[in-house]
């Protein structure tokens, strides 16, 4: 089964999202731009 990568508005919403079955969950204003595909790339290791 592969993995589910998923975008949360709020940090509280973090938890939420992966007890909902996400395996990579990011903060979107945290992660803007290039922070997206790096913070993607680290959980993928």
């Amino acid at each position: 089964m592969g993995r589910i990568a998923a975008a949360a508005r709020f940090p509280d919403e973090i938890e939420h999202i992966r007890e909902a079955g996400a395996s990579i969950v990011f903060n979107l204003p945290a992660v803007a731009g290039w922070g997206l595909p790096e913070h993607v790339a680290h959980e993928l290791d």
